[in-house]
């Protein structure tokens, strides 16, 4: 009884396990689903940086795609319009390029922000630089949309990982509203490992820590693309 009124109870009769997640791999931070010709896959991807694979038709995994501890916790995943490749995002700001058709890593980023990768989509549509215009001078490419830092959302185009737009929320107290504007963020590759048993990055690579404390304002939620 809470202030009066009578606390509806409801009852569940019986339950069943679909899917149980190995607990040393963390929590489930992204789930993704999409139909092929001959199958609903549905892909999840867990904190310990697994991606899984699940086809609804049975216990089937089609493919399994793991990031080296080097690169921090797995925060963020977006699969690619195509559904021929997946973006991935970790801890430590960094974003890897899956090729699912192979189950390997082909690219892999540093986000020049340093912080966590906390949400990522992706989209397939001309360069920003033809949009209003009445014929696109070139076709649809792949985009990335990397949301990291203080408010801020970067567009990247995968082909040539260079930021095409970039979008932020400043204060509106400031007169000078250009003093809280910071640089376009960048995307700096890192050499891949060829030898996979001594993680994803090559072993001359030094890679920088992160000593950027998260800021409380971050953006948590978004879509890549809604048209054209």
């Amino acid at each position: 009884n809470d202030g009066g009124k009578v606390s509806e109870r409801y009852k569940v009769i019986g339950s069943s396990s679909i899917r149980k997640i190995n607990p040393n791999e963390g929590e489930v931070l992204a789930v993704s689903h999409f139909n092929s010709a001959s199958a609903a896959v549905i892909t999840y991807a867990t904190q310990k940086g697994f991606v899984h694979s699940w086809d609804l038709r049975g216990a089937k995994e089609p493919f399994k795609l793991c990031h080296g501890p080097e690169l921090g916790h797995l925060t963020s995943m977006a699969l690619g319009s195509d559904r021929h490749w997946v973006v991935t995002g970790t801890s430590q700001g960094y974003l890897a390029l899956w090729d699912i058709r192979f189950q390997q890593c082909v690219k892999l980023w540093r986000h020049s922000r340093g912080t966590s990768i906390s949400r990522l989509a992706t989209s397939m549509v001309s360069p920003p630089q033809s949009w209003g215009a009445a014929k696109a001078a070139s076709g649809p490419r792949p985009f990335v949309f990397a949301a990291a830092g203080n408010n801020e959302c970067a567009m990247f185009d995968v082909l040539t990982s260079s930021c095409r737009e970039c979008f932020r929320t400043v204060s509106g107290d400031s007169r000078n509203l250009n003093s809280q504007v910071e640089d376009a963020p960048l995307l700096t590759e890192v050499r891949i490992s060829s030898n996979g048993r001594n993680g994803m990055v090559r072993p001359s690579v030094s890679l920088p820590v992160s000593t950027h404390v998260a800021p409380m304002d971050s953006i948590n939620c978004m879509v890549g693309s809604i048209g054209s």
